[in-house]
């Protein structure tokens, strides 16, 4: 449970999250060890969270007005990091699918530029006859 908070939050280490909850990393760790942990403590900084999930494990991780994320200023940094992934990604294939596109662009020009030359030269052809 604690892990997919510190997930939720965006946390890389257990150190950043214990210095998020107020405690000693050795805190933190005592509590995993135990699969224990202080609820309200938790509760206290981790505002986002469903108290029904944080002390009974039901229903969803995130309560009240946080399911809806999109507009809430106080989005965690974990959706941030993922929203930020996907745009690089979808950036990333938007420059390929350009670089793609200019490839083809040159190539077009080129076929078209001896197609108006074949064009040209039977166009002679047929002027000599």
């Amino acid at each position: 449970m604690l892990n997919k908070i510190k997930d939720f939050y965006g946390f890389e280490t257990d150190s950043e999250f214990a210095v998020h909850l107020g405690i000693k990393p050795q805190v933190l760790s005592n509590w995993k060890s135990r699969k224990t942990f202080d609820a309200e403590l938790v509760y206290s900084k981790c505002k986002q969270l469903n108290p029904a999930w944080l002390l009974c494990q039901e229903g969803n991780m995130i309560g009240g007005d946080f399911k809806i994320l999109g507009v809430n200023e106080e989005k965690p940094l974990y959706l941030l990091k993922k929203e930020i992934q996907n745009l690089e990604k979808q950036l990333l294939f938007l420059q390929k699918t350009y670089k793609a596109i200019e490839k083809s662009k040159r190539f077009f020009l080129q076929v078209i530029q001896e197609m108006e030359k074949q064009i040209e030269y039977k166009k002679e052809l047929l002027g000599k006859s």
